[in-house]
């Protein structure tokens, strides 16, 4: 009986010894991952690279927005600012076509010719 009980105080000793030993190498393991978690230079260097990128997209966009916002707005043409007194009097012109679209780049050559450039895309009025 005293053999038995001296063989399970014995094993339960070895157990707990080895079961320390192994918690005490998973923790040197785990210091030495530690330690060795230094991040390669190849890594380094392309963290930094993606860094720029991200940088420098980001002042893009924000160069694109203020231009945007100065130039742009969804406005076709500035309203009323165009209006002036006309030069000529109403009766001294003659109306050459009824068109659809506005007109651009209006032109008259020194025989009399008149050129127009007419384009459906102009979102007319």
């Amino acid at each position: 009986f005293f053999f038995c009980l001296f063989e399970m105080v014995d094993r339960n000793i070895t157990q707990r010894k080895k079961e320390k030993e192994t918690k005490e190498e998973i923790k040197q393991v785990e210091t030495k991952k530690k330690e060795k978690k230094e991040i390669p230079f190849v890594f380094k260097l392309c963290a930094l690279g993606m860094t720029l990128i991200q940088v420098i997209l980001g002042i893009v966009m924000v160069v694109m927005f203020a231009i945007y916002m100065f130039y742009g707005g969804g406005t076709r043409f500035p309203k009323n600012d165009l209006v002036q007194d006309p030069i000529f009097d109403s009766s001294s012109l003659e109306k050459i076509a009824d068109l659809r679209y506005p007109p651009g780049n209006i032109a008259v050559s020194s025989t009399g010719r008149i050129f127009v450039s007419l384009h459906p895309d102009g979102h007319p009025p």
